[in-house]
């Protein structure tokens, strides 16, 4: 850490933007956007520099990483530790894509087969009720 980062007692450590940025190898933003959301005491300083108290132990995580897929320049494939090539996990997700679509398809196709058999009684019902309501009032008791 630099020199000018101060501690504040045994639980924080006050730190500009950048500096948090640079210790946890994320943007400018992307500090601004953690402070607010951890909810961290921000001060102005007379110089006009914002500055964090930030706990010890957010100040000395590093971001979790992820494992990059290193390829030949050559084939592009994926190197010998064992990773997919990008075109085979973009055949996989394809091929997700498409066994849900087809669900999907079915679902939908189930669904407008019971909306024409609703709308069918639906009809039914109607012209049971204009049936009903056209006869002579003294046959609707003798029926």
């Amino acid at each position: 850490m630099s020199d000018n980062i101060s501690s504040i007692g045994d639980a924080t450590r006050r730190m500009t933007y950048a500096e948090m940025a640079d210790i946890r190898r994320i943007s400018v933003a992307s500090a601004e956007r953690l402070v607010r959301r951890k909810r961290w005491v921000r001060t102005t300083g007379n110089d006009g520099i914002v500055r964090v108290l930030v706990p010890l132990e957010e100040a000395r995580k590093p971001p979790p990483r992820t494992k990059p897929i290193r390829r030949s320049a050559v084939s592009g494939q994926a190197d010998s530790q064992g990773d997919k090539p990008a075109v085979r996990i973009l055949e996989e997700a394809l091929s997700a894509l498409n066994d849900q679509l087809a669900r999907e398809r079915e679902r939908a196709d189930r669904a407008e087969q019971r909306i024409d058999e609703l709308q069918a009684l639906l009809t039914e019902e109607r012209r049971r009720v204009i049936e009903i309501l056209t006869r002579p009032w003294w046959r609707k008791w003798f029926r």
